[in-house]
């Protein structure tokens, strides 16, 4: 990408810190393969994406 060039990306990274100290982070199976991913979000027309209110 140039320095002109914007992308647009929504993510999530479900995680915590459990009582032991560790690390958990949300892992789920996809529809199609059934293998673990991470889940992810997706643009919404009209919706504000992460940046603060005016």
């Amino acid at each position: 990408m140039g320095d002109s060039e914007t992308a647009d990306q929504i993510a999530a990274l479900p995680m915590r810190w459990d009582k032991t100290g560790k690390l958990r982070v949300l892992m789920v199976t996809s529809r199609d393969t059934g293998r673990w991913v991470n889940p992810k979000g997706r643009l919404v027309d009209g919706k504000n994406h992460g940046m603060p209110p005016k």
